[in-house]
């Protein structure tokens, strides 16, 4: 079976320092967009929470924590995963896009 003229793929050490640079920019705008989304969860999630409560005019509260307490173990570890992963993920693509940028000023 013959090979793909791409063979495995273009290796970060090949690229130009320009190219470099510009997949490191490119790696901080993505972990910079997971963190401002996690940011964004967790001050619209509150202050919807706040608005519905407002809207139903129940004697009931709707709060953040009582629907914390409400989850079932799975679904709250599961939310938390998520939590974690994003913020590890966010985390590691600005570690690397920074590593990149500073590779290619050398």
């Amino acid at each position: 079976m013959p090979r793909s003229k791409f063979g495995k793929g273009m290796k970060y050490k090949n690229l130009s320092p320009k190219a470099r640079e510009a997949f490191g920019h490119s790696q901080i705008d993505a972990g910079m967009a997971i963190f401002k989304a996690f940011l964004l969860l967790v001050t619209v999630l509150p202050v919807s929470f706040i608005f519905k409560s407002l809207a139903d005019n129940k004697d009931t509260e709707v709060t953040l924590v009582s629907s914390i307490e409400k989850m079932s173990p799975g679904v709250y570890f599961m939310l938390i995963g998520f939590i974690f992963l994003s913020l590890t993920s966010g985390w590691l693509l600005r570690r690397n896009g920074l590593w990149h940028i500073h590779e290619a000023g050398q």
